[in-house]
């Protein structure tokens, strides 16, 4: 499975999500959307891997509302592409 889309936490319970974020890009064929998730107030898009494309960084505490705003590009890029359906009806 390959998501379009990961909220990464930088602080997994096993390790640190930013080694996950570079794991990611050593799959040059494969290119989610990633928000990073943390409570570091001084992270800086320009301190990861320049190989991921990185939505934002969100910072904890993060309400729904600020998630929301954080998303709402990405579900209306999602919403105005044609689906199968559409594409069939015309």
């Amino acid at each position: 499975y390959k998501p379009a889309l990961i909220l990464l936490d930088r602080q997994l319970e096993d390790g640190d999500g930013l080694h996950l974020l570079a794991r990611l890009s050593e799959f040059p064929n494969y290119r989610p959307l990633i928000f990073i998730v943390t409570a570091d107030i001084h992270l800086r898009a320009d301190q990861l891997p320049s190989q991921v494309a990185l939505a934002g960084i969100l910072h904890k505490p993060l309400s729904f509302e600020e998630l929301s705003q954080a998303l709402q590009p990405l579900i209306s890029l999602h919403e105005s592409r044609p689906t199968a359906n559409s594409a069939a009806e015309d």
